[in-house]
């Protein structure tokens, strides 16, 4: 389930960083997202705690101070983290490649053209949630581990495990993204 949600989070933050604002630098950014996406697709292994570091910290600092271009350059190490993890579930390598940079490509493009692609406001709590999801990805591996300790410490007489969380959990988190979701697209009107 981690390894489903370090992919979620890097798509996500792919599109997100990709929709900031470039600015004047936007000749000098394409060569470092290219050699991002690269190194990362070829060279590095993501790992859950230092991929969700990563995605808070950058989108926390972009939440500080929004008008730098360097997330960016940050959408394309994410993105070749996440053709990484594709290409290690099966996914053949090429398309993989092809998939995570088409997403920041058409992203950035579409951001730069189109002036209601991407409003200041949707970009803000974009950021604010990958905030959040990096935060829990990147605590995910500790967590577990806890909760694999106290499985093993929570006995049932008859030698099974009792299982503490329930469907229910999943159910609530789901309603309150489908909810947070129709909040958004309510307010945008």
């Amino acid at each position: 389930m981690l390894v489903h949600a370090l992919g979620l989070l890097c798509a996500l933050a792919a599109a997100t960083f990709a929709a900031a604002p470039i600015g004047a630098h936007q000749g000098r950014i394409w060569p470092a997202v290219v050699a991002g996406f690269i190194g990362a697709a070829v060279w590095l292994r993501p790992e859950p705690a230092s991929v969700g570091l990563l995605v808070a910290v950058v989108a926390g600092v972009q939440l500080i101070w929004p008008r730098r271009g360097w997330p960016l350059m940050a959408s394309g190490l994410v993105a070749g983290l996440w053709a990484s993890l594709l290409s290690s579930q099966g996914f053949p390598t090429l398309a993989a490649w092809i998939v995570a940079a088409s997403l920041v490509v058409a992203t950035a493009w579409l951001a730069a053209r189109r002036q209601g692609f991407a409003p200041t406001i949707l970009r803000e709590e974009a950021l604010l949630a990958m905030c959040g999801l990096g935060i829990v990805v990147a605590t995910g591996p500790t967590i577990s581990a806890g909760w694999g300790s106290a499985g093993v410490m929570n006995l049932e007489p008859a030698g099974g495990v009792r299982q503490a969380l329930g469907l229910w959990v999943f159910m609530l988190g789901g309603a309150s993204i489908a909810l947070g979701g129709w909040h958004s697209l309510r307010r945008r009107r």
